[in-house]
């Protein structure tokens, strides 16, 4: 939602208008967190809040598992760009199940086979952490290098 807020803003002082739906399932506990943000230059252009399928031209994914979903992958186009976190976060069935196990590579490979290749997937927690000080700023990271690719469109 931060990447969301963030880019909300940036459009407004763009000049632009965007529209944001934040989808709030608390995070892998019990449900995936979505944002769907629209940038247009004329508000005319922001009908729908909610992203359709087919209609996504960037993802941000800060969770493997929640952008390898079937609601993610459907929403993007056939050339969406953009930038996923490839860190597996233990979701809320592990702490129910013990010996429940996700495939980290079977998850990688259902957003490659989507995306022709065009999103970056990265470890960026591990990155955050280690020159940042805390994963946290993963999310904005994930942001920064997705603009740097042309991702956004939005200035500086």
């Amino acid at each position: 939602m931060t990447i969301g807020q963030t880019l909300a803003v940036a459009a407004h002082l763009d000049g632009a208008y965007s529209s944001n739906l934040d989808v709030t399932g608390l995070a892998q506990k019990y449900g995936a967190v979505l944002s769907h943000v629209k940038v247009a230059l004329d508000p005319k252009h922001l009908h729908a809040t909610r992203i359709a399928s087919g209609e996504a031209n960037t993802l941000i994914g800060a969770d493997l598992v929640v952008s390898s979903g079937n609601d993610v992958l459907g929403a993007l186009t056939t050339n969406a760009g953009g930038v996923v976190n490839s860190i597996l976060v233990p979701t809320s069935e592990f702490s129910r199940n013990p010996d429940w196990s996700i495939d980290k590579q079977e998850l990688i490979q259902r957003i490659a086979k989507i995306s022709s290749n065009k999103l970056l997937q990265i470890d960026a927690t591990q990155i955050a952490t280690r020159y940042c000080g805390d994963g946290i700023f993963a999310n904005l990271l994930m942001l920064g290098l997705a603009w740097q690719r042309g991702e956004i469109p939005l200035s500086l």
